[in-house]
């Protein structure tokens, strides 16, 4: 007996009815998988197994994260936030991506060091541009992949608030459809939403791990006080000593270095 293969549409509408089960979804991958090598078609599916791959990773992550709340819910441990994301379909791709860097970053700090805090000094300047710098459990993140791990959960805030960030660290408007517009996002809005108690990045971080608390800092660049002159000086002629953004963000790492329970940092109201 011949099976013939199936078509875009279908795996499309297998895939999301798929998307809220990890039993259901490899059911899917193993069927889609017999079928294709029955037919010779592995190849040719290449690119559609590839999409698909997304969805897997998130009902796997999905899957292992429920498992942990529901054991939670029965011991009567759970809170509101942990009850939220066990609603199906409420973890998205980026969010799943985070999780499962959480639990990688944690098994490497080991288990007296699990992430239980995060400190984020950020400033965004008049051009949208947002610099930020993280400290973590009062520590700072030596390694570069760590720090980034951490920051791919505020990636998955902006694109909860349909915004996405360059290289550059400017903040841009994007469609519903994940389309990135050369509209910059004002300043002040994009303040407004990362420090709003509802709408804020906290809020993403207790989806992704109800036991991280955060605290943001408002790290604007420093001007130094403009020296006394005599009237002989040309002050025409000097620059005044402006500290960058970078070493502005910069200070509250230096003093987790000196003093790991204290950060500096003008915190946002």
């Amino acid at each position: 007996m011949t099976v013939s293969l199936p078509d875009g549409k279908s795996i499309a509408n297998a895939n999301q009815l798929s998307s809220t089960s990890s039993v259901v979804n490899g059911f899917l991958r193993a069927k889609l998988n017999q079928i294709l090598h029955k037919n010779h078609a592995v190849d040719e599916f290449k690119s559609i197994n590839h999409a698909l791959d997304e969805t897997t990773k998130v009902t796997q992550v999905r899957a292992k994260l429920i498992a942990g709340l529901s054991g939670k819910t029965w011991s009567a441990l759970a809170v509101d936030t942990d009850l939220e994301v066990l609603k199906a379909g409420t973890v998205n791709y980026l969010d799943a991506s985070a999780i499962e860097g959480i639990q990688v970053l944690n098994k490497k700090l080991g288990g007296d060091n699990q992430i239980s805090k995060i400190s984020m000094a950020y400033y965004i300047d008049e051009n949208s541009q947002l610099n930020r710098g993280y400290v973590v459990n009062d520590q700072v993140l030596r390694d570069k992949n760590d720090e980034l791990v951490i920051d791919q959960m505020f990636h998955s805030w902006l694109i909860s608030h349909n915004m996405a960030s360059d290289d550059n660290g400017f903040i841009y408007r994007r469609t519903k459809d994940g389309v990135v517009t050369t509209q910059l996002v004002p300043a002040d809005e994009i303040r407004g939403l990362l420090e709003s108690p509802t709408t804020g990045l906290g809020t993403t971080i207790k989806k992704i791990d109800p036991d991280i608390e955060l605290k943001l800092f408002w790290s604007a660049p420093e001007v130094a006080a403009e020296p006394v002159l005599d009237e002989s000086f040309d002050s025409e002629n000097v620059e005044p000593n402006v500290i960058s953004q970078k070493e502005a963000l910069n200070d509250l790492k230096d003093e987790a270095d000196e003093q790991p329970t204290q950060t500096k940092g003008q915190k946002s109201q």
